[in-house]
């Protein structure tokens, strides 16, 4: 009879199988991890200030002390997706959110977006498909309106203010970028 060697209590032959079930899982792991992340939907919402322009007669008059938000999103997953922009909201506390997501509570502290408060760039708000790396339409918003609505939370509640500013997705996700007022922000602005 052959005599099998022992080590560290199991045989070479048990070591063997353990040590090939431990490499099978780590590539099934990393094999779904690596489909999932490619297939992941990703969006980045960025946005610039620009002062607000007039045009007369073939020159550009600049309003002073005025300026715009242009609002896009980009799509920085390698997967198409139609997203369409969604709101101006206030951040909903913790309590909030959770009522919102697992209860269906109706979600608030929405800006009010009348035709001159929110314009869209070209077309009225709808989806619009996304491949890799494409941008959004440019959607404008008067910066003064965000702020007065960011002051309006302020003389309620004397905090800093966390607006988001969304987006969503054909599937209803919504993708978010936070807009922050600091106490210090809002103090001058509710003095001037």
């Amino acid at each position: 009879m052959k005599e099998n060697t022992i080590v560290m209590g199991l045989e070479i032959g048990s070591w063997a199988d353990w040590i090939g079930i431990v490499v099978t899982i780590i590539t099934i792991v990393l094999t779904v991890r690596y489909y999932s992340k490619d297939n992941r939907r990703k969006l980045l919402i960025g946005f610039d200030i620009v002062p607000i322009t007039h045009k007369e007669d073939n020159s550009v008059t600049y309003v002073k002390s005025s300026e715009k938000y242009i609002i896009w999103a980009v799509n920085v997953s390698k997967v198409n997706d139609s997203v369409s922009y969604s709101s101006i909201r206030y951040k909903p506390s913790f309590y909030k959110r959770i009522k919102e997501s697992f209860f269906s509570a109706p979600k608030s502290g929405y800006m009010s977006q009348s035709l001159e408060e929110f314009i869209k760039i070209g077309e009225p708000t709808k989806f619009e498909i996304l491949g890799e790396r494409e941008k959004t339409s440019g959607y404008e918003v008067r910066a003064q309106s965000i702020d007065n609505f960011a002051l309006e939370r302020f003389r309620k509640n004397g905090k800093k203010v966390v607006l988001w500013i969304t987006f969503t997705d054909i599937l209803g996700k919504e993708y978010k970028r936070e807009l922050i007022y600091t106490k210090e922000e809002l103090k001058k602005m509710n003095e001037g």
